[in-house]
């Protein structure tokens, strides 16, 4: 078993968690942050977390020495109750893709435009996520609709 340090990179996070046995791990944490948000709230309704009213009582439930789960939990509150989360690396997305300009018209390999096709979000090489998925999403609906007019 391995325990991470708070705020690991991305790459540091899925390659700890691919090598634990069956190729998983929990995210730990407390009152505090589950009363911060909404999401942790409902995955709790839904049974998706796992509820303790003491560390020692997680660990047990986690199947994780406690020991070991105390030192590496000593941001939480004192006192609980604590909650554990079963995560799995995935890859939800891929870096690249087709490259669009401003106007969000497709650029063949050459930069020249491929008439009537447009793209945005996620197909596009851009890192900016949702936001320039809503605003070039609209952009290329504009487009393309004035296209069929």
């Amino acid at each position: 078993e391995t325990f991470l340090k708070e705020n690991p990179t991305s790459m540091e996070r899925a390659k700890s968690i691919e090598a634990q046995t069956g190729g998983y791990a929990y995210y730990i944490y407390d009152q505090n942050l589950y009363d911060s948000y909404y999401r942790l709230q409902k995955h709790n309704k839904l049974g998706l977390h796992i509820k303790a009213d003491t560390l020692e009582e997680l660990a047990k439930k986690i199947n994780v020495p406690y020991d070991k789960l105390k030192a590496a939990t000593k941001t939480l509150k004192a006192d609980g109750p604590y909650y554990g989360a079963k995560v799995q690396s995935a890859i939800h997305m891929t870096k690249g893709g087709v490259v669009a300009d401003e106007n969000t018209q497709v650029l063949n390999d050459k930069g020249e435009k491929v008439k009537g096709l447009y793209a945005a979000g996620e197909v596009t090489s851009t890192s900016a996520a949702y936001s320039a998925a809503v605003v070039f999403g609209r952009i290329a609906g504009e487009k393309a609709a004035s296209e069929i007019k």
